[in-house]
Formats: C-alpha cells, structure tokens, sequence
C-alpha cells in the first residue's frame, strides 16, 4: 500500500544525521586543528600557506554542508508532495494478491478465464470481503501497456505524426469499485462485457478532456 509516514520520517532523519556526520563534523575537526595549531606557535611553527589550505578546506566543507541540507529540505518537500497526494484510488483496507499461473496447464485464454471466475467466486464468498476485482499490472507496479488508438469520426491525420497512445489494463467487472476509483460518467463494466459482446473501454478523465 506504500511507506508510511513512520518510514519516511525515519529516512529524512536518517539522511540529515549522515550529511550532518560527514559534512559538520570533518569541518568542525578541520577548524579545531588549525586554532590549535595556531596556539600552540610558539613551539609548532604553521606557514602562512598551510594555514591557508585549511581554512580553504574548511569553507569548502561547509559549503559542501551547505548544499546537502538544501538538497535534504527539497527531499522534505518532495516527500511531503508525494504523501500528501491522491492517487486516484483509495489504499486504506486492500490486499493485493499477485498471480502468475504456469502456462503449461494455463495455455490458452478460456482456462485462464476459468480459473479467475472461480477464484472470484471462492474470495466473494469469505467474510469480510466487500469488493473484488482483478487487473493485469496494479497501478504503480512499475510495468505497463501501452497501444495507439484512433478516434471513431475524426479527421484522417495527414500530418505524418505518430497516432495517439495510451496506456491500458485489463480489469474485470468489480475493479473500479474495489480499488475505489470514481466513475465519472457512464458506466463500469459487468458479467456481459465478453469477448462475444460489444467493445467498450473506460478512459481516464485527463484522456476523454483531451481528445473528446
């Protein structure tokens, strides 16, 4: 369902102590060495070139500091970002199970099927379970599918630009209200949206604004 926000927190504190360690403290050390050096002149003696060089090293450690704590706030900020924004379905009360069905007893498209409705019927019929639905790659998994289609009644592109894509999933009737995902307009699909039936599709709220 994604980091909690113990997770993160955690990895911003993590990641601030480490800059801090290893950009503050060499620097701090650095500074130290030197006034120590300068005090104790009378039986060290330090070049003025020497001293020089260290206090370079030590601007330059700082600025080093410096640009790690910008960095770790625009971190801050993205993370904030991602925590704070809607994906466009609800993660709260979800469990996932992920399927790879051996293809040596599973070859062809009707076992397959078979197998999914009968998996379908099986979970509805525990307690608890309110919705259920099944899709080819979960948002966000990190794979996707994507296809050109065109748009029935438009004008012929004669401009020699690429087709519109789009990336698609296949999902069963039930999905969209198991993963809580609103339906604008229309409908969601049901037990009649077969190979043997009309072709229907859901489209995204951003695709239909675009090209309809």
């Amino acid at each position: 369902a994604g980091l909690s926000n113990g997770t993160m927190i955690l990895t911003l504190l993590l990641g601030l102590g480490s800059g801090a360690l290893f950009s503050i403290a060499p620097a701090w050390w650095q500074y130290r060495s030197v006034k120590l050096k300068g005090l104790d002149q009378v039986s060290q003696r330090l070049t003025p070139h020497r001293s020089l060089s260290s206090r370079i090293l030590v601007a330059l450690q700082m600025g080093v500091t410096l640009l790690l704590l910008l960095g770790s706030g625009e971190l801050l900020s993205s993370l904030v970002h991602i925590v704070n924004r809607k994906p466009g379905f609800d993660v709260d009360r979800r469990m996932v199970l992920s399927i790879d069905l051996p293809r040596e007893r599973y070859g062809d498209h009707a076992s397959q099927m078979t197998f999914y409705n009968e998996l379908i019927r099986e979970i509805k019929a525990i307690p608890g379970v309110q919705r259920i639905g099944t899709v080819n790659k979960l948002p966000f998994s990190g794979t996707w599918t994507n296809s050109s289609f065109e748009i029935a009644g438009a004008p012929a592109d004669t401009t020699g630009l690429r087709s519109p894509t789009a990336d698609y999933r296949i999902v069963s009737p039930g999905y969209f209200e198991a993963m809580g995902i609103p339906l604008v307009n229309g409908r969601t699909f049901n037990a009649l949206d077969t190979e043997t039936g009309a072709p229907v599709a859901i489209v995204s709220s951003s695709l239909a604004t675009r090209y309809f």
